[in-house]
């Protein structure tokens, strides 16, 4: 894999942020690297998920450090070819069909609280394309940057390229990676159907959660929302359909609109709603995680108790949810599962140019927590 952009430095303390605090879906990862090996004991070779755990970093810097693609610093390389020698590594051969896969990030996204979000899909893009044989090349884009000219330097005269644009609306960047190959869109959909995407089941989950709220007793349910992102469009449809299952009407009133999805943001919009009386809610769903924490912090500041006042339903299952206080209840998100489909619906589509194209839903699940309980109950 190699990682592409002006200042490596930079991007090295973005994708290696949280490097020393291995999560729960990269045991996932874990755990679906060690299921596809099944050889005997003796004859099992490690792989980069092996090496990641004993290092106690990321797949993605195990990718780099072995790939030499630069970005890890010369100990940190050492002490992680030195685990692939010992744990018996071997690197997988390139396939009989082999694809120049480019991975194309907005920078943006990794300047804001959602880079954890995007960090965990693009280690399993990363992990999966290695494991498939493939060339991946990672590029972050600067909003101010040519990059439609960039894209079109991508296109390879050896082999065939595809496009993973991870978080990617810009439509002409759009139009033109798929004017050089073939392209799936990473936590984003196309509402005109001309592109495949991969990304969470965003109106299914909210209408999980907005119904965890419901069967609690919650009749009044606010939503705070961001309307720029259709995958987040998608869970306030899911919101509105949860309330329209239960035969509850919904109220226009109810929903709040954050400038962007950052804790501050909705912990402002929410201090307004408070403040014009307008918050007229016991429950209330949040777009995300982030937002729901900014909630939080303008309910609790206001002398507000929650779950007592209001009961709030996150979304994402990040790391901040465990952490917070109270623990938030929230949808999981499979993120890595986002990243891996991506990878191998990509690689499907290069196979098959004629295949219509779809969309691919990773499901969600509850978690219940304590920012939650049933009304009018101690």
């Amino acid at each position: 894999m190699e990682l592409i952009r002006d200042d490596d430095t930079a991007v090295t303390k973005l994708m290696n942020a949280d490097d020393r605090e291995l999560d729960t879906e990269d045991a996932i990862e874990r755990s679906d690297a060690d299921a596809a090996n099944t050889g005997g004991a003796e004859d099992r070779h490690s792989n980069l998920a092996d090496i990641a755990e004993a290092a106690g970093v990321s797949i993605s810097t195990v990718s780099r450090a072995l790939r030499g693609s630069g970005g890890v610093s010369s100990s940190t390389t050492k002490r992680i070819q030195d685990l692939a020698d010992n744990l018996s590594y071997k690197a997988k051969g390139k396939s009989a069909e082999t694809y120049s896969l480019q991975c194309l990030v907005s920078m943006a996204l990794f300047e804001t609280d959602a880079a954890g979000f995007y960090r965990e899909i693009i280690e399993a893009i990363e992990a999966e394309a290695d494991a498939c044989g493939h060339h991946l090349t990672l590029t972050f884009l600067e909003e101010e940057a040519d990059n439609v000219s960039r894209i079109r330097g991508m296109a390879r005269d050896d082999c065939q390229t595809g496009f993973l644009l991870v978080g990617i609306d810009d439509e002409l960047q759009r139009e033109t990676a798929a004017s050089v190959g073939e392209i799936i869109l990473v936590n984003a959909s196309d509402t005109a159907m001309r592109y495949d995407g991969v990304t969470p089941a965003n109106r299914r989950g909210a209408f999980l959660g907005t119904k965890h709220l419901i069967e609690l007793g919650h009749r009044r349910i606010a939503h705070f929302s961001w309307s720029k992102r259709q995958t987040i469009r998608d869970r306030f449809l899911g919101y509105q359909a949860a309330l329209l299952d239960a035969g509850i009407p919904f109220d226009p009133d109810l929903v709040f609109e954050v400038k962007n999805l950052r804790p501050y943001d909705a912990a402002y919009a929410a201090r307004e709603a408070l403040t014009a009386g307008k918050l007229d809610a016991t429950g209330i769903f949040c777009a995300s995680d982030l937002v729901a924490v900014g909630v939080i912090s303008a309910l609790l500041g206001e002398g507000l108790s929650v779950p007592q006042d209001y009961s709030i339903v996150g979304f994402d299952n990040t790391r901040i949810t465990a952490r917070h206080k109270p623990g938030l209840t929230t949808l999981s998100v499979a993120l890595p599962q986002v990243g891996r489909e991506s990878v191998r619906r990509l690689i499907e589509r290069i196979r098959n140019p004629q295949l219509v194209p779809s969309d691919t839903h990773v499901g969600c699940q509850l978690v219940e927590r304590m920012s939650t309980k049933r009304l009018n109950s101690d």
